[in-house]
């Protein structure tokens, strides 16, 4: 299988956004890759889904979450209770597949240019689940020190040298 990607990916000799696009069809191919254990439900909205991309692709045009949702036949509503797993363990299992495939997607096309760094950032952060985890907390505080008496404070910066003119 292996082989098999590199083959299908050196084939990919668009530019722009297109080359994206085709990235999306390959990685639809493989995340979304028919489970023997779907239902016939999952497996008609992963068809369609397939289909989507490939008129997409077909047609010149950038696939998006929507059009994707509408080609499905469902909302983003429906969506993210199936992501939720209000809707049973396959129908979350697809749904975190679909957010995955069209994150990828986004982020091919932040790293190509395509969309601004902000964009990027703001679809990562509201979207696809990132969020920024500082590692130090600034915390106020007292520029002279906490509880230091008069005495201290002088200890503390006896080297400073103060002009006087």
């Amino acid at each position: 299988m292996a082989f098999q990607a590199k083959k299908e990916l050196a084939q990919i000799d668009k530019g722009g956004w297109q080359k994206c696009l085709a990235m999306l069809q390959y990685t639809c191919n493989y995340i979304l890759a028919e489970n023997d254990n779907d239902s016939t439900e999952i497996a008609e909205y992963r068809q369609r889904l397939s289909q989507y991309i490939e008129a997409c692709q077909l047609a010149g045009v950038k696939a998006g979450n929507l059009g994707a949702y509408a080609a499905m036949g469902i909302t983003p509503q429906i969506l993210g209770r199936w992501a939720s797993g209000r809707s049973g363990t396959e129908k979350k299992e697809f749904a975190l597949q679909v957010k995955r495939l069209f994150s990828a997607f986004r982020e091919s096309l932040a790293q190509e240019g395509y969309i601004s760094p902000p964009v990027a950032i703001f679809w990562a952060k509201n979207f696809d689940g990132l969020t920024d985890n500082p590692s130090d907390v600034a915390e106020k505080e007292s520029p002279l020190g906490e509880g230091m008496s008069s005495l201290e404070i002088a200890e503390k910066y006896k080297d400073i040298i103060v002009d006087d003119d």
